[in-house]
């Protein structure tokens, strides 16, 4: 016979199983917090990269038109 027999071989089977779905549980928490992380880090990303692009317009604006080509004096 086996070591546990086989309802002890069944009990050490759904340990095991509800082992893992806990394991489970827990990295799909994990990802679910790393994939909401990411989406800030992306917002804060593009929200900088928005106020920087509307900067650069602004000074682009404010300068006078530089000759293309270096006039004689």
């Amino acid at each position: 016979d086996s070591k546990y027999g086989i309802k002890g071989g069944f009990d050490v089977e759904n340990n095991r199983a509800d082992e893992l779905e806990m394991k489970l549980a827990d990295a799909l928490r994990e990802n679910e917090a790393l994939e909401e992380a990411m989406a800030e880090m992306r917002q804060e990303h593009h929200d900088r990269f928005d106020e920087l692009t509307g900067r650069l317009a602004q000074y682009q604006l404010q300068q006078p038109p530089q000759p293309q080509s270096p006039s004689p004096q």
